[in-house]
């Protein structure tokens, strides 16, 4: 089994050219945890299962500011994926 993850902080900054939109900080939290399917035995040679989260406390924040007056966006909610692979 191999476990991963990591910690993203993005600093406040400014949202615009005129720097009249101040952006808050914020801090996202990454995990993934790949596993070894051969360990449930030899018919499960070549298969591997993988699952990765970002933003993994579902975090909500502002990842943005148009610079032509076109509002500010919310950043990417908490994304899960798994994935099934066979290697041969």
């Amino acid at each position: 089994m191999t476990l991963g993850g990591g910690v993203r902080y993005i600093g406040s900054r400014y949202g615009d050219d005129a720097n009249t939109i101040r952006m808050p900080s914020y801090t996202l939290v990454d995990l993934a945890v790949r596993y070894d399917l051969t360990q449930l035995g030899e018919g499960w040679k070549g298969w591997q299962f993988a699952l990765n989260a970002s933003n993994l406390f579902d975090k909500e924040y502002v990842s943005n500011c148009g610079y032509y007056g076109d509002g500010c966006r919310w950043g990417f909610r908490r994304n899960v994926m798994a994935q099934l692979n066979y290697h041969w």
